[in-house]
């Protein structure tokens, strides 16, 4: 089966390039318009120097897997990333780490240098058969929900992390 990848545009290709690969510690290579990320296996994101698009997307534009969400976010922490905490007005509540339990799924939010949101949520989900739809309001307009659809239950995933 062909790997799948992610498109991400940024406004500011080294600052990306030192979140994507010095944070969050992916590797990769210069791309025509831009630059590839090696994401696991064979998934790539690729880095699109457009900056007109960069934050434009009202939804998480990739997600890493993980086998432990609590451990991964804990790493997120100690690398300086600050995970999304939620609570009363937003569509979903997460712990004190940034977990929201879905009741099928666990997740965790954060973003990029272009404030767009990127997941992390565990490769096994509790779901077995329905679609979950998980929520998520664009920094600074809490009315607006993004809607990221889940069709294989577990999400689909860019990489794994």
């Amino acid at each position: 089966m062909p790997s799948v990848g992610a498109i991400i545009p940024v406004s500011d290709m080294d600052a990306s390039r030192a979140f994507y690969e010095g944070t969050l510690g992916l590797d990769g290579e210069p791309a025509p318009g831009g630059y590839a990320l090696r994401a696991g296996g064979t998934t790539r994101l690729f880095l699109l120097d457009v900056a007109a698009y960069a934050g434009q997307a009202n939804w998480p534009l990739a997600s890493f897997r993980t086998d432990d969400l609590a451990a991964t976010v804990a790493d997120l922490a100690g690398r300086g990333v600050q995970v999304e905490i939620m609570g009363d007005g937003d569509p979903y509540k997460t712990d004190e780490r940034g977990i929201a339990d879905l009741g099928d799924m666990l997740i965790a939010w954060f973003r990029d240098p272009d404030n767009q949101v990127i997941t992390t949520a565990p490769i096994r989900c509790r779901m077995r058969s329905l679609a979950a739809s998980v929520r998520w309001p664009r920094k600074g307009t809490s009315s607006q929900a993004l809607r990221h659809q889940n069709p294989g239950g577990c999400g689909s995933f860019a990489g794994s992390a």
